[in-house]
């Protein structure tokens, strides 16, 4: 079974495509509990700053993967309408999403990311997430 994440992605422009790609494999990788993939879509040194309930926490790469789950039920997280800016060998996303635990609709809210291009391939170097229960 294929899973589109980012639902609209093809309908973009070539080099909108290639910086959602890194996103989608993120999102994939999450589905599929392969925290290898999710890290290979980060730049080494990458972070991530997630708000949950009114906490910040701040996290290097390797502290927000190993906060992922190895296996449980599925999760899924859609982007919806994604905003991407990019700039020669730098781009960011503003993506809205919905996340689903094991097919029910579990919160909500907003993703943005920070990709550098490196070697001709689009890396993520931050990832900035909040969320709201629904």
């Amino acid at each position: 079974m294929t899973h589109d994440f980012i639902p609209d992605r093809h309908d973009r422009p070539i080099f909108e495509q290639a910086v959602l790609a890194p996103l989608h494999a993120v999102l994939l990788g999450l589905h599929l509990f392969d925290h290898k993939m999710i890290r290979d879509q980060w730049l080494p040194g990458g972070a991530a700053t997630l708000i949950r309930q009114g906490e910040i926490l701040q996290l290097d790469v390797d502290g927000f993967v190993e906060r992922l789950p190895t296996q449980g039920p599925a999760l899924e997280e859609y982007i919806r309408d994604p905003v991407v800016f990019v700039d020669h060998n730098i781009a960011c996303i503003w993506a809205p999403y919905e996340f689903f635990l094991d097919g029910k609709l579990h919160h909500v809210g907003t993703n943005i990311i920070n990709l550098v291009q490196l070697d001709g391939r689009w890396l993520i170097s931050g990832v900035l997430d909040n969320s709201r229960l629904v």
